[in-house]
């Protein structure tokens, strides 16, 4: 039977730094920092449930082989706590990209960040959910940061007024057979870190 492995990661600090200046004399702008938070559920997907008990404290994508394949995606949700009424100028999600084992790149092909909506609770739907939109997120092996623009699906979060964003870090077609092939990007292990998964928005106030 073929297993996957599921890391859910749910933002629950929201740091605000001081005010910019407008620059040009119009309104200031401010900047939102809502970071990720160590994983609270996660699973191993089979054929119809989540089987309740596996965590990790990062995000993976690929596949692990110790004898039985797993393929691997990393789901992130991110509370929206903007001002009402606020002009979103900028959003982006940033990560680090801390891990490559074997060739993942060449057997996948590149990391996607995608939009999703997967629900309230963890399920073989929300690991499977279509994409509402997907921007690469990694294409080579280098470590480091990964920064991806992601107004657009903010904007159209909060225009359906949804409190949350959610997205995938996932290869586009993740073939689940033998040898391991994977990234780990993201380390929630030491606390908030420049390595936390985190949303960045830049918004300004009429």
């Amino acid at each position: 039977m073929r297993l996957t492995t599921l890391a859910l990661i749910l933002s629950s600090i929201l740091v605000l730094p001081a005010c910019g200046g407008g620059g040009s004399g119009g309104p200031a702008t401010a900047e939102l920092r809502i970071y990720g938070a160590t994983p609270v559920a996660g699973g191993e997907l089979t054929a119809g449930h989540v089987a309740a008990g596996l965590t990790h404290p990062f995000l993976l994508t690929g596949v692990m082989d110790r004898g039985n394949p797993l393929g691997m995606k990393g789901l992130l949700r991110f509370r929206l706590e903007i001002p009402a009424g606020a002009e979103i100028v900028e959003a982006t999600v940033e990560l680090s990209q801390n891990e490559v084992v074997g060739s993942p790149f060449t057997r996948f092909g590149d990391i996607l960040l995608n939009h999703v909506r997967y629900g309230a609770t963890v399920t073989e739907a929300g690991y499977h959910a279509s994409p509402l939109s997907s921007q690469v997120l990694s294409n080579d092996p280098a470590l480091g940061p990964r920064i991806v623009q992601v107004r657009d699906q903010v904007l159209s979060e909060l225009a359906r007024g949804a409190t949350t964003i959610d997205f995938q870090v996932a290869f586009p077609a993740i073939a689940v057979a033998s040898g391991t092939d994977f990234v780990r990007l993201g380390d929630f292990s030491a606390g908030i870190t420049d390595g936390t998964p985190w949303l960045r928005i830049v918004y300004r106030m009429p």
